[in-house]
């Protein structure tokens, strides 16, 4: 095809968003980076086409995601405030190896819809993500890699999606801040809301559409450093889910699709890496994430392959909600607790009130006690996802391994939550300082591997563990390493967080509570 311009691939240096930022920023935003300046050599060229008319999306036999499908209408919800509803979860009946009713269309050229909805820039910015982004972000194999398979599907006929993805690329391509980015992004949502979120009659293809632009656009504003917007358009989405009728609503719906699976996982992996998780609780119950990825298996039926941001550590992941959560509950227990011992001393109360206070201050820690064997149990018997590990199986042996030590990584650090937040363990102890320097062995595996993106949490968790100045200049270095590889602004916002827990606890010989932190900054944070 013949092209009026030339698209090449200079990537400018990302430039974070205009959060508030502490006095411990170390990294030069503004520094050159040769592996950028390299990518002029390889510049793509994007396809010219004619404007006038859109090309309908070729699909294979019948899709539960076609724009045009009829039968999926909405029907009336009971419970529309539950995220997991009664629906029939009858997966016997669904998961055979037909269930995946559509094969997606992988663009290597803009589709003319594409070059309907957006101009060069946003092309340039689309092929960018494609080549580049979606790439380093997903740490499976390429035919599970769901950032393009399902989000570009949607694109190509969805006018919003395009926008926003267009949006992220742009992010990595030409900085946040930029004036086209920022084009993008209000246009995404500006139609989002329109279409979808005051749409009374919205049909259930425009539930999905919509589910995948906040995730696509929870990414974008993740990617930069943003610490706020990207939860609320995380509560959007959580929002739009209750209304729908639930997760299992929506994948019994869509018959468990591949891309289902991939979009549910996703907003599962976002709601248990954020920092308001620690404090709120997860925006799901982890009893109903159970009930899909435990009991019904969601990701190892049919053909769904390695998942692209938990690879095959989900089994972890989901009893890292459960010790959140119990964080959660423990810490509310425990300042109840203070407040009845305070008002007890305060009062002079009588020996019978007092009695009463020591009771409920022995039932709490035996509580604790009991929940924290359970949880430790867990971690010590859970096992990678054994149909995910026959997938790794097939790869180089290199691959398996790096994920199978991702996996351990994982257990590790979930332990240190787990000693520091609920037992309340100090991270100078023998216990925790074993696990630390497991995990930085780990993570010196690990980061030179393409699974160097599935690092932020455990570097903010080992870096706020630290104590001492050789740990801490590892850790340093780590992120100099993983920063150099892949400049993304929540990494930026990982530092910074690190180095105030340093600030505040120079020894290191007590625990630092990050989400305090980031209360204190006033900060929402994503440690995807």
């Amino acid at each position: 095809m013949k092209h009026d311009k030339e698209c090449s691939f200079e990537m400018k240096e990302y430039s974070p968003s205009l959060e508030l930022t502490p006095k411990t920023g170390c990294w030069k935003v503004s520094k050159k980076d040769k592996s950028k300046e390299a990518m002029k050599e390889n510049a793509v060229v994007l396809s010219n086409v004619e404007k006038e008319t859109a090309l309908e999306l070729s699909i294979s036999g019948s899709s539960s995601l076609s724009p045009h499908l009829d039968n999926f209408a909405l029907t009336e919800l009971t419970k529309p405030s539950q995220m997991l509803t009664n629906a029939d979860l009858a997966m016997d009946n669904v998961l055979s190896e037909d269930s995946e009713l559509y094969i997606p269309m992988l663009l290597t050229q803009p589709t003319p819809t594409l070059n309907l909805h957006l101009e060069e820039d946003g092309l340039c910015y689309l092929e960018y993500f494609e080549q580049e982004v979606a790439r380093f972000m997903c740490i499976g194999p390429r035919d599970s890699n769901y950032f393009i398979k399902t989000f570009f599907t949607v694109a190509s006929s969805e006018e919003p999606v395009a926008y926003a993805l267009a949006a992220w690329g742009g992010v990595y391509f030409s900085g946040f801040s930029n004036e086209k980015v920022q084009s993008y992004k209000r246009k995404a949502y500006d139609l989002v809301k329109k279409r979808y979120l005051e749409n009374t009659n919205l049909d259930s293809y425009g539930y999905y559409s919509a589910f995948c632009y906040f995730l696509i656009a929870i990414g974008a504003e993740i990617s930069s450093g943003d610490v706020s917007q990207w939860y609320d358009l995380f509560q959007q989405c959580t929002d739009l889910l209750k209304r729908y009728g639930g997760l299992a609503k929506f994948c019994t719906d869509f018959f468990f699709s591949n891309d289902v699976k991939w979009l549910v996982s996703y907003f599962q992996h976002h709601d248990i890496m954020s920092s308001v998780s620690l404090v709120n609780g997860t925006s799901c119950s982890m009893d109903k994430y159970n009930t899909l990825f435990k009991e019904y298996k969601l990701l190892e039926t049919g053909n769904y392959g390695l998942d692209p941001v938990q690879g095959c550590a989900q089994p972890v992941f989901l009893i890292l909600g459960e010790i959140m959560n119990a964080k959660v509950q423990f810490k509310i227990a425990r300042d109840n607790l203070a407040d009845q011992i305070q008002g007890a001393i305060s009062r002079n109360s009588s020996s019978f009130d007092r009695r009463d206070v020591l009771r409920k201050q022995l039932n709490l820690h035996e509580e604790i006690d009991r929940r924290t064997t359970e949880l430790v149990k867990q971690l010590n018997d859970v096992e990678p996802s054994k149909s995910q590990i026959s997938i790794l199986a097939e790869s180089p042996e290199e691959d398996m391994e790096s994920h199978l030590t991702l996996f351990e990584l994982y257990r590790q650090v979930s332990h240190i939550y787990l000693a520091l937040y609920i037992k309340r363990v100090q991270p100078c102890s023998s216990e925790v300082q074993l696990l630390l320097m497991k995990s930085l062995d780990a993570i010196d595996e690990l980061i030179d591997t393409r699974l160097v993106t599935s690092l932020h949490m455990s570097l903010l968790i080992c870096g706020v563990t630290c104590g001492n100045d050789l740990n801490r200049d590892r850790i340093r270095q780590f992120l100099d390493r993983v920063y150099a590889r892949h400049k993304t602004g929540n990494l930026i916002r990982v530092r910074e967080i690190i180095e105030e827990a340093w600030i505040r606890n120079k020894k290191g010989d007590f625990c630092v509570d990050w989400v305090e932190i980031c209360k204190d900054f006033g900060w929402k944070v994503s440690i995807c």
